[in-house]
């Protein structure tokens, strides 16, 4: 069955069929990212058709990331829910970055940025820093 007209708008608003969320986690002074794949089709509406009919299925059933987390709704029941757990997905890749980096991904996300993320930025933004050439010549 085709998708409806008015379901084809979507992916414009930002819900998607498929989806992957990246998870920051900074554990001892390393800081990983965790990415997350999602499917509409492992997450069902259950309304059912006429209150005793079949569960409506995943056919309607859309995802979105809105401040960091995973929301789910059924555009042909006009319901949403949220936030779920992130073990309704599949973890696919967990990898090392920057502080500096996570914060970036942080932001994007909507995730809030834990205390030790911010204070491993600021470690690494002072060492980085530039001091001035001095002004006096010697020669």
């Amino acid at each position: 069955m085709p998708i409806s007209k008015n379901e084809e708008d979507m992916a414009g608003e930002g819900w998607y069929k498929e989806i992957t969320i990246k998870k920051v986690k900074p554990l001892n002074g390393v800081v990983y990212v965790e990415e997350w794949d999602f499917f509409a089709d492992s997450i069902p509406c259950l309304t059912r058709e006429g209150g005793s009919g079949p569960p409506c299925g995943t056919q309607h059933v859309y995802m979105k990331c809105q401040n960091g987390k995973l929301l789910w709704c059924c555009h042909r029941h006009k319901v949403a829910q949220g936030p779920l757990t992130f073990e309704v997905g599949s973890k696919a890749t967990e990898y090392i970055v920057s502080p500096l980096e996570a914060i970036d991904i942080c932001s994007s996300t909507g995730q809030d940025i834990p205390e030790e993320l911010k204070a491993m930025a600021a470690t690494e933004n002072s060492r980085t820093s530039f001091r001035r050439r001095p002004t006096k010549s010697v020669g």
